[in-house]
């Protein structure tokens, strides 16, 4: 059984780390009510995508609203070879286009995500922009139509300096053949601009995004509960 090793927080966010033999922790919402906050940041180690999206019903259950997925800048780098096949590269969009862009992108991705809550849509389309602004975006073409984009905007996180992934697209009819490379070209441009780590955190219904991390090869490292 898992044990809460560390309490610490303020009245309006906590974080409590857990201590597990490789089992998925188990949470007693007594003891995280305790706390006193209305979010809590459970931190978790060496825990396995697969023992998560097992249990996904029990973590609803818990109002686990989100996963944490963490990586390092090292085990990005891509074995797979750039397409001599595909017609792909990377595009250098002005900032008006980039962010009708990105909203673009929102919209069309949105009917593919039904968990978020309504009004969502418009907070996340003007934090994306912002990252947009300020941080490090990547959009891909092929054949001179832009199929994928990537955000990386660097932040603190535990008192050290870390990439969080903002947002992640790509175009719902992309060819099947074509997906990885757009993962290899993704891994490498994270390998060349974003810190020695990095962050997402993924709605624990978008199994979508949760199976893209995985393949980026991000690891399960919090969840966020709300008591």
């Amino acid at each position: 059984m898992s044990q809460i090793v560390q309490s610490t927080g303020a009245p309006q966010f906590a974080s409590i780390s857990l201590q597990s033999s490789g089992e998925l922790p188990v949470l007693l919402m007594e003891d995280l009510k305790k706390l006193n906050s209305p979010l809590v940041l459970v931190n978790i180690d060496d825990f396995k995508i697969a023992d998560l999206t097992d249990k996904m019903r029990e973590l609803q259950r818990l109002d686990v609203t989100k996963i944490g997925f963490s990586a390092s800048r090292e085990q990005l780098s891509s074995d797979t070879p750039l397409s001599t096949k595909f017609d792909l590269s990377q595009m250098q969009l002005p900032e008006d286009e980039l962010c009708k862009f990105l909203d673009w992108t929102q919209d069309e991705a949105v009917e593919r995500m039904p968990f978020n809550a309504p009004g969502v849509l418009g907070s996340l389309k003007e934090s994306v922009r912002q990252h947009a602004r300020t941080g490090e975006t990547l959009v891909l073409a092929y054949n001179s139509d832009k199929i994928a984009t990537c955000i990386g905007f660097d932040m603190v996180i535990n008192g050290e300096l870390t990439t969080l992934i903002s947002w992640v697209w790509i175009k719902s009819n992309a060819p099947g053949a074509l997906k990885p490379f757009i993962l290899s070209q993704i891994k490498n441009w994270l390998a060349k601009t974003a810190q020695s780590k990095l962050f997402a955190s993924i709605n624990i219904e978008n199994e979508r995004s949760i199976n893209f991390f995985s393949k980026l090869g991000f690891k399960p490292s919090c969840l966020f509960v709300r008591p």
